[in-house]
């Protein structure tokens, strides 16, 4: 094969539509619902003492938004891996 070129015929075909995606989820084993990736998190700000005073912003006696952003971020992060579990089936 000349350098440069690459053959296109042997990369697997992805799904384009969400029809095709949904079956080829059921194909693969891999169907869940939207159910099975939530997540929650439960602040006890007031139970918590330490935890209150980690998210409070005493210049405008408020929440820390950045700090509660960096929280966000990684919430996101770990639904996101979620649904990526290629070999379960659950």
């Amino acid at each position: 094969m000349p350098y440069g070129k690459q053959d296109h015929h042997h990369q697997p075909q992805r799904a384009t539509t969400p029809e095709e995606a949904e079956e080829e989820k059921e194909l693969m084993g891999i169907r869940k619902t939207p159910s099975q990736s939530r997540t929650s998190i439960l602040y006890n700000f007031s139970s918590d003492y330490i935890l209150r005073e980690q998210y409070r912003d005493p210049s405008i006696v408020g929440v820390r938004f950045g700090k509660l952003l960096e929280d966000l971020d990684a919430l996101a992060g770990t639904i996101s891996f979620k649904p990526i579990n290629l070999g379960s089936k659950n």
